[in-house]
């Protein structure tokens, strides 16, 4: 679903897209593409600000997690440079990953059971 500018029957301008996986984008829009600015905020609370080039991440753009951590990182053509700067949290970003990325299926999982909810006979 998309909510913002149109032009020509594209997606032009500011607006807010959410897919069906419960991850939002915020931000600029060119041709139907995530262009320029935004904010794509996942379902577990990580969030990437940066910017988009004709749809892929360009340029440098921070991940933020809600405790605290960040990992700072270069894209181009939407493929990573390099292995970014990691600060804060106490813990090693694979294990922030790992712990997240638990958390993100916990969180699909609860979504669909309350799009089709169990049925219980008593």
């Amino acid at each position: 679903m998309y909510e913002g500018d149109w032009r020509g029957g594209k997606k032009n301008g500011k607006g807010k897209f959410y897919w069906k996986n419960g991850q939002v984008y915020e931000g600029e829009f060119k041709e139907n593409e995530c262009n320029g600015a935004g904010i794509l905020y996942y379902p577990c609370g990580k969030r990437f600000e940066g910017t988009w080039k004709n749809g892929k991440k360009s340029g440098r753009c921070t991940y933020s997690w809600p405790n605290g951590a960040k990992y700072i990182v270069i894209y181009i053509d939407g493929k990573k440079q390099g292995e970014g700067v990691f600060e804060g949290a106490g813990v090693s970003l694979d294990t922030l990953k790992q712990q997240y990325k638990s958390l993100e299926k916990k969180s699909l999982a609860s979504r669909e059971m309350m799009k089709n909810p169990p049925l219980f006979i008593y």
